[in-house]
């Protein structure tokens, strides 16, 4: 049997070595965005990667890290990681950097827990604060444990780095924090091999959800080997992280330079739009964004596999709108027979808000309809999420729900579905103003996150580096596989045309219309011979025509 002790002693002061000396993690966790709990050495996700990804980042504010940001624990979130037995764990050294934001009793920011028992073993270790103090515990097999403190140690409002490791030559466990403080204590009577596998939690202890870590977190490392406390060797290990984490994040740039390209897959669409139109983007990101104007063919017809929309996923993305905005912005749809799981959603700007409705085969199983809408002539963030049960809609940070009842498929479909941008049939409106930058993301975000997440992925290698086959440039010439359709109704007056002609008759004006690259629909007024020619494509916002006829440009069948 081990003894109990508890030690606390005034922390000895020691000079740190800041040669860069070589040190080999075992396990990295970078524990910043796009990272969360993703391991790099061993290329691991961590145990629960959707609901980490719902922890804030916040812009990085540690001067010993050049990491663009760290991740915010609030003591109700966390985030579990495997450690396994591929690592025999004779000696143990742990690292961590956080910035604390108060002091309370007790406040873990690290918690091992093995998964079953064996003999002389260290079953369990903590690393918490207590008011100023930091606490490093053990726990064994058997039941008894080790306590080692540092007095006024937890810093508030200020990142340091935070360490335990073992000496076994000396048969000592040392606690180092703040950079220039350590605590020893007697390893003589304990085991000193950690019993693996086992669950690692960061920001939490795993018993007692009341005493999560209330701070920031920014890299942790854990190896099986005693290495001098080299900051500038620990520095270097969280700045050159070895790998990337697995991201299934489709993007879609729709700008000037990737058009209807998916570019992490390097897809084409299935069919392009008949002739793009540019203007500029968010300020946020580069190059101008495709402009969609209601026009039947003024839309990207793309597919996207049915897996992606089974389970949890996100689409969002930077939009403008016109002030007669009203039409279809997104529509996937589900072509299989008989029809499995998810088979439709459908994003639309309506009458005086934003409506958004998902099908399983059954029927309707989930919408939103709401009188809010991105601001015409603005760009916004707009984002659908779907989780298990439930529906979300972000507008900018506004963020609104409705119950899923939707039955995802059984098994996993590599079926494609239909993926149209823009919208436009001559039943179904199109959308009419700008998308820039669509990703459908496999994690969900919190809504404040969806803008810095868009511009990460819009702003990456891949896609500045994307190259498109020249195959796909297309000039703004119109398709003469085109014809001209009636209708009975004419624009509201508010609806200016973008030129004003006198012709000698309709047909003049329709062949007028034919030959000009941003002409979707056009009037004729008989009387005056007045031929006026639009920019876009109306269907339900037209009012009643008093003997006048509106014409839009649509495919010949």
């Amino acid at each position: 049997m081990y003894n109990f002790v508890v030690s606390i002693i005034t922390c000895i002061t020691f000079s740190l070595i800041q040669q860069t000396m070589s040190v080999d993690t075992d396990y990295l966790w970078p524990l910043n965005y796009p990272y969360y709990g993703y391991e790099t050495k061993q290329g691991r996700e961590s145990l629960n990667p959707a609901q980490d990804r719902t922890i804030p980042y916040v812009k990085n504010s540690n001067t010993y890290l050049n990491v663009s940001s760290s991740l915010v624990f609030d003591r109700d979130n966390y985030i579990d990681v495997q450690v396994d037995d591929s690592v025999v764990f004779l000696t143990l050294t742990f690292n961590i950097f956080l910035k604390a934001v108060e002091t309370r009793p007790r406040n873990v920011i690290a918690h091992y827990v093995a998964d079953s028992n064996k003999p002389d073993t260290i079953r369990q270790f903590i690393m918490e604060g207590n008011d100023d103090d930091v606490i490093v515990t053990y726990i064994f097999d058997d039941g008894n444990e080790i306590a080692i403190s540092c007095s006024n140690d937890l810093k508030i409002g200020i990142w340091k780095l935070y360490t335990i490791m073992q000496i076994n030559a000396d048969e000592k466990l040392f606690a180092y924090f703040d950079l220039s403080h350590k605590h020893e204590e007697n390893l003589s009577n304990y085991p000193t091999k950690l019993n693996t596998p086992g669950i690692l939690r960061f920001g939490g202890h795993q018993s007692i959800a009341s005493i999560g870590f209330v701070g920031e977190m920014s890299c942790a490392t854990l190896l099986n080997e005693e290495i001098p406390l080299v900051v500038d060797s620990i520095v270097s290990v969280c700045n050159n992280i070895p790998s990337e984490p697995p991201d299934k994040t489709l993007i879609w740039p729709l700008d000037a330079m990737a058009l209807g390209y998916e570019v992490q897959t390097n897809t084409p669409p299935s069919t392009r739009m008949n002739a793009f139109q540019f203007t500029p983007g968010p300020a946020e990101l580069p190059n101008d964004a495709i402009h969609f104007d209601g026009w039947p063919l003024s839309k990207i017809i793309t597919n996207i596999s049915s897996e992606r929309l089974q389970n949890e996923f996100e689409i969002s993305f930077y939009i403008s709108t016109m002030r007669h905005g009203v039409g279809t912005i997104l529509q996937i749809a589900n072509n299989q027979d008989p029809p499995v799981g998810i088979v439709n959603l459908k994003i639309e700007i309506v009458v005086n808000g934003t409506k958004v409705t998902i099908m399983d085969a059954s029927g309707l199983c989930g919408n939103i309809v709401v009188t809010d809408m991105p601001l015409p002539w603005s760009w916004r963030v707009l984002g659908i999420q779907r989780r298990t049960h439930d529906l979300f809609l972000i507008i900018e940070n506004r963020t609104y729900h409705a119950a899923d009842t939707c039955t995802p498929a059984s098994s996993a479909s590599s079926e494609d579905m239909t993926m149209t941008i823009g919208g436009g049939t001559l039943i179904e409106e199109g959308f009419k103003g700008q998308i820039r930058c669509l990703a459908v993301f496999e994690y969900i975000h919190n809504a404040n996150q969806l803008p810095t997440a868009i511009v990460t992925k819009c702003t990456s290698a891949d896609v500045a580096n994307f190259y498109k086959p020249e195959s796909i440039v297309t000039s703004n010439l119109k398709t003469t596989n085109q014809k001209l359709m009636m209708i009975s109704k004419q624009p509201p007056p508010e609806i200016r045309p973008v030129t004003i002609r006198f012709t000698r008759s309709l047909s003049d004006c329709g062949r007028q219309c034919l030959a000009e690259d941003d002409c979707r629909s056009y009037t004729y007024n008989r009387h005056t011979r007045q031929c006026e020619i639009f920019n876009l494509f109306l269907i339900h916002e037209l009012i009643s025509a008093n003997g006048e006829n509106y014409y839009g440009v649509t495919l010949k069948k």
